[in-house]
């Protein structure tokens, strides 16, 4: 069973590490809605005060396809723009330590990261989720996911027995068989 991998991250695994936890922050989303649905009761309430209150139905409609509009298309906007921002974000913050050559190693008192000339061990306990899609594994640390694994720069079985090994390293670390621990999703 893969118990280390080795890979190095490039500037698209940290934007999609910045969006994966940017589509799963309650307070984004909370902002999100309040935008999109802040636009268009404020477009339909000037389509009512122009059509209702000053008799200009043109104006009415005006804001009502307006309304309409931002119905439709925010959310096309706002990936476009929530993607524009996130590359501008990373590319600021960037270091280049971000883009070394990196491993994950599970031992048994937890997840070690090795980069460069620094490791990090993790314990078990601070480790939640692994959230895997096509692209890209996450892993949360202390609630936050934290950790981006690549899956295109490693092979098939590798990346997936590491994976396997990691989420069976999690499970374990519930706090007791009756209670629910971390969970994994896939």
């Amino acid at each position: 069973m893969a118990t280390e991998i080795t890979y190095s991250l490039e500037e698209d695994d940290l934007v999609a590490l910045a969006r994966y936890q940017m589509e799963r922050s309650p307070s984004i989303q909370r902002r999100y809605r309040l935008q999109r649905y802040g636009l268009v009761l404020g477009f339909l309430a000037l389509g009512i005060l122009f059509g209702v209150v000053l008799g200009k139905v043109s104006l009415a409609l005006y804001f009502a396809g307006l309304a309409l509009f931002f119905l439709a298309f925010y959310p096309l906007y706002y990936r476009w723009l929530t993607s524009r921002t996130l590359r501008q974000i990373v590319r600021a913050r960037l270091n280049p330590k971000a883009f070394a050559r990196r491993s994950l190693r599970i031992a048994p008192e937890g997840l070690v990261q090795s980069v460069e000339d620094s490791a990090m061990t993790m314990d078990w306990t601070r480790l939640g989720p692994v959230a895997i899609t096509p692209d890209h594994a996450f892993v949360a640390v202390d609630g936050v996911y934290a950790l981006v694994i690549p899956r295109a720069r490693l092979s098939e079985e590798e990346c997936d027995a590491f994976l396997r090994n990691l989420q069976s390293q999690v499970r374990r670390a519930s706090p007791s068989p009756g209670l629910p621990g971390p969970q994994v999703s896939q």
